[in-house]
């Protein structure tokens, strides 16, 4: 049993833009400066409005892609049954719960797509046993799992 927490970083920046928006270039563009120029993003852009929505579009896609079921009670839940593997999603952040096994798989599916960091802790005897997440530290040690607001 192992619980994983995978941050994605510039995750908006994965998700394919929606719909047409145009913005002004910055200084460092070779065409900066001609009247009348401006770009189109391709790619979402943190601070637009429809930036986590298109995350959302976007992990879901990868995520259901790689045989992960979406959950019918919340949109952020999503679980795989052959690796034991439930997880939430919550902004640009994967908390993944399982046996180890199938958290390396999941591992392995997410870095095949997004670049990120990887936080595990687990049982075993090598495994690291603490993990701060969202203002909170959990802890996992033979008996379960401790849950506890993060004193910093």
């Amino acid at each position: 049993m192992g619980i994983m927490l995978i941050d994605i970083k510039r995750a908006h920046f994965f998700a394919p833009a929606q719909r047409k928006l145009f913005v002004e270039l910055p200084p460092e563009d070779q065409k900066y400066g001609d009247k009348g120029t401006c770009g189109e993003l391709l790619q979402s852009l943190y601070g637009t409005r429809d930036a986590s929505s298109n995350w959302e579009q976007e992990y879901t896609r990868s995520l259901t892609a790689g045989g992960f079921a979406r959950g019918s009670a919340s949109p952020c839940h999503f679980w795989k049954a052959s690796w034991n593997v439930r997880l939430l999603v919550h902004g640009d952040e994967l908390f993944a719960v399982g046996p180890i096994a199938g958290l390396q798989k999941f591992k392995d599916l997410t870095l095949s797509n997004y670049e990120c960091k990887v936080d595990c802790i687990g049982v075993g005897r090598h495994d690291q046993k603490h993990l701060r997440v969202l203002g909170r530290i959990i802890t996992i040690n033979d008996q379960g799992v401790i849950y506890e607001p993060d004193q910093r």
